[in-house]
């Protein structure tokens, strides 16, 4: 009588622990907050909804795992442009004097979107600054609300290689490029590579003033560059010229700072063409290859 007893018990909790896996596995496929069998959702859709597109339509998953939420990866690059800035000591005497040097130099920018839990992640060589993280934060929320594509089952990775030697990475003057190799990344559009842009990126997709403007043009003009994308706030830059005046037989030399147009300055003495962007969507008519702008 037991052993009949403790059967039908043993029955039972199999039969119970069965249907809890097929609920979890349920759940899992369509279960509250995840996506329908038919269709990913996108980001700020209706999570009980398929995503949608810009004619309104909802768009059916494999149209999305072609772009982004699939299980292969999807990258861009794009060889952007920094400042080094180095400071060197010397001793006279009893006095110490420092030199500091800015030179500008091209660093390739890689984004990788992969399978994931909606992170946005860098690398740790060379080592990301916190302003650097910001702005990558910033460049894939402004990437993700461009696209009807879901980033929250993908990580975002993105990387710096440089010929040169770069202990650290810091500032937000890549946020624009990071961007917009984000989008690339995520829709498939080829790149222009002889093309460059620098600029911060604002969360409504602006595009903001930079530092080193000139040296950053140099780097541009040695790496190959044809055409620079600057921020329309640079439209001005201010640089050091000499003025010399001659009095009773002794010539004198000064040092004056001028403010001065960008584009004609640039291009008149680095030897590389300057357009002027101010959104996020101008800078995609330069650089996307089917883009207006050739």
């Amino acid at each position: 009588m037991n052993e009949k007893i403790l059967a039908v018990i043993l029955a039972l909790s199999l039969l119970a622990n069965l249907g809890m896996g097929l609920y979890i596995a349920n759940d899992h496929l369509y279960g509250p907050g995840m996506p329908s069998k038919e269709y990913e959702t996108a980001t700020g859709a209706d999570r009980t909804s398929g995503p949608v597109g810009e004619s309104g339509r909802t768009i059916p998953v494999a149209d999305i795992l072609d772009t982004i939420s699939g299980q292969e990866k999807r990258s861009a690059s794009l060889q952007g442009l920094a400042v080094i800035t180095t400071i060197n000591y010397s001793r006279q005497g009893q006095f110490i004097y420092q030199e500091k040097n800015e030179t500008g130099t091209t660093i390739n920018v890689t984004v990788d979107i992969i399978p994931g839990e909606g992170r946005v992640l860098v690398q740790t060589k060379p080592l990301m600054g916190i302003v650097f993280q910001d702005a990558a934060n910033t460049a894939v929320a402004v990437a993700r609300n461009r696209t009807t594509a879901d980033f929250s089952r993908s990580d975002v990775i993105f990387s710096i290689t440089s010929e040169g030697v770069i202990p650290a990475v810091d500032g937000a003057s890549a946020g624009a490029l990071m961007t917009i190799i984000t989008r690339a990344a995520a829709t498939g559009e080829p790149l222009w590579e002889n093309r460059t842009l620098t600029g911060t990126i604002t969360p409504d997709g602006r595009i903001g003033a930079i530092g080193g403007v000139i040296e950053k043009a140099k780097a541009a003009k040695v790496a190959g560059k044809d055409l620079l994308l600057l921020p329309q706030e640079n439209a001005y830059i201010v640089v050091l010229n000499e003025s010399s005046r001659s009095m009773g037989g002794l010539r004198m030399t000064r040092l004056v700072y001028e403010t001065v147009p960008a584009k004609e300055y640039i291009e008149s003495t680095i030897g590389i063409s300057v357009e002027f962007v101010d959104t996020i969507d101008e800078v995609e008519v330069y650089l996307f290859r089917t883009g207006q702008s050739v």
